[in-house]
């Protein structure tokens, strides 16, 4: 009995809501490093309780109106890529990829024809997880029976190099 109690102080501790908010603040950081690296390299003060920052002339890499509209847009991805990097499985990407190369393809025909590792515990799940995935992230879509690759889907090939 000593045990399960606890166990279950542990559990209130790690499950409440002050300690899961900060695990999620921490993984965010974590996967925007980079992006939270260089916000806080231009604060130069912190006031009462408002942040100053640098001008925006001191600002690496900052695009004046004039050049705007002739600069064209540099290959980084946006966070929407960012996240779709953490959360789409390497399978769907191949998946996606698959459909990509034979052009357009009906749900049917996607399901009969895309192979899987045999490890692959129930396959008519993760088909229909990929299937879905694919169309919710809007990496595909309906023509009629057809299904085919959108330019954001293409655009996430092209940018993970799976084209």
């Amino acid at each position: 009995m000593y045990a399960a109690e606890i166990i279950r102080k542990y559990l209130e501790i790690i499950l409440n809501w002050p300690f899961l908010g900060a695990v999620l603040i921490f993984w965010f950081i974590i996967i925007f490093k980079s992006e939270v690296r260089a916000l806080l390299g231009r604060l130069i003060r912190i006031g009462g309780t408002e942040f100053e920052g640098t001008g925006q002339a001191e600002i690496k890499g900052m695009v004046t109106k004039t050049e705007l509209s002739t600069k064209k847009p540099e290959k980084e991805p946006s966070w929407e890529f960012r996240f779709y990097e953490k959360a789409v499985a390497n399978s769907t990407a191949r998946s996606l990829a698959w459909l990509h190369k034979t052009g357009s393809s009906t749900k049917p025909y996607f399901y009969e024809n895309m192979t899987y590792p045999p490890d692959t515990s129930n396959m008519s799940a993760e088909k229909e997880a990929q299937f879905s995935t694919m169309l919710n992230y809007k990496f595909i879509e309906p023509e009629g029976e057809l299904f085919k690759v959108t330019k954001k889907g293409h655009d996430f090939l092209k940018y993970f190099k799976f084209i």
